[in-house]
């Protein structure tokens, strides 16, 4: 639970810097998601944020 709740913190932290492309590819928990949803779930964050 602390590993998960770190993992948002920086995240939430790292998108203030980066675009949400590269903080979505650099993200250490879409390398577990295969290509395809990893592709579909970035499209969709681009869309909604």
């Amino acid at each position: 639970m602390l590993m998960i709740y770190f993992l948002y913190y920086s995240e939430s932290f790292f998108s203030h810097i980066y675009p949400s492309t590269l903080k979505y590819a650099d993200n250490p928990l879409f390398r577990i998601i295969n290509q395809n949803g990893h592709l579909l779930w970035r499209n969709v964050c681009d869309y909604n944020f």
